[in-house]
């Protein structure tokens, strides 16, 4: 097994056939079907069910697709953090982040750093960047508070600061959403979509409790990536929802979306957080740390 066998079977999984992998890896049907007999035997189970015009994933094909997502997604980090080493001498801060938005802030925190730095940076849900940060493989990470429910960080162990004070905006096609305010009768006939690279219902479980028994009726699923999306919100098959302070940031205006608050409600609030050990006595933290409060009281 190796690492081109399993892109050309996660190729083959989006794709949903042989041919159509075969014509964007350049390659013949015949070579694609004989990699993916291969990683079978090797495996020792199916992964596939053959019909004549398609293919499906067995049980244990989506179990390893999984998986695939997960071990590709190591190697691409380790690959990145190898060359930032090979190439930089500056001290390392190990900083993870759960969304293209609060991607924004660790930006904005290590713009306002006086003192060089290496950023190792990851993407990861938010249930596991707690947990990489008490485990310590994480020196900080950025994560989404208040907001349906709390963490209780300390009762953790963690420290927290607070680096953004938010109010979530519901975003849709601007013919969903013609005047000022999202009505909670849209929000109900609509399918609400949410990005998470990871398998994780964090922000899906957040986003229906700040909306009490308004939430238990909606229909919130996860997609699989941030352009998928603003397409589906974009084309008018699904609504979402952004934070206010830092949508502006990645708007972009082709994408006819509007964002705009819920009416009649004031439980959209919450707070974005770094958190790290207080035992972690790292000076590049303690500088992040500070650069991080100090955006806070910009914003």
């Amino acid at each position: 097994m190796n690492v081109d066998q399993l892109r050309m079977f996660l190729m083959v999984t989006e794709l949903g056939s042989f041919q159509k992998a075969a014509q964007q890896g350049y390659i013949s049907q015949r070579a694609v079907s004989k990699q993916m007999q291969r990683l079978e035997n090797e495996i020792g189970t199916p992964l596939f069910t053959r019909n004549k015009n398609r293919i499906q994933l067995t049980a244990a094909g989506r179990l390893f697709q999984k998986r695939c997502r997960t071990i590709l997604q190591l190697i691409n980090e380790t690959s990145a953090d190898l060359h930032s080493l090979a190439e930089q001498a500056a001290p390392q801060l190990r900083i993870g982040y759960f969304s293209p938005f609060d991607a924004i802030l660790l930006r904005i925190g290590l713009q306002k750093l006086d003192t060089p730095v290496t950023p190792l940076t990851t993407e990861k849900s938010v249930e596991h960047l707690i947990t990489d940060v008490l485990i310590g493989n994480l020196d900080c990470a950025f994560i989404m508070d208040d907001y349906g429910f709390n963490q209780h960080l300390a009762q953790a162990g963690l420290k927290a600061v607070i680096v953004d004070k938010d109010q979530m905006l519901i975003g849709g096609n601007e013919q969903l959403l013609p005047a000022d305010q999202v009505t909670t009768q849209t929000i109900v006939q609509h399918p609400i979509v949410y990005y998470s690279n990871e398998e994780s219902d964090y922000l899906q479980r957040a986003f229906v409790r700040s909306l009490g028994k308004l939430g238990r009726s909606l229909n919130v699923h996860r997609v699989f990536s941030y352009e998928q999306m603003q397409m589906q919100v974009s084309l008018g098959q699904a609504l979402s929802f952004y934070p206010a302070n830092l949508v502006s940031y990645l708007a972009n205006p082709s994408e006819s979306i509007r964002y705009l608050p819920i009416a009649g409600t004031n439980t959209q609030r919450f707070t974005f957080k770094l958190i790290y050990l207080p035992t972690n006595q790292s000076p590049v933290l303690k500088d992040f740390v500070h650069a991080a409060q100090m955006d806070a009281a910009t914003n």
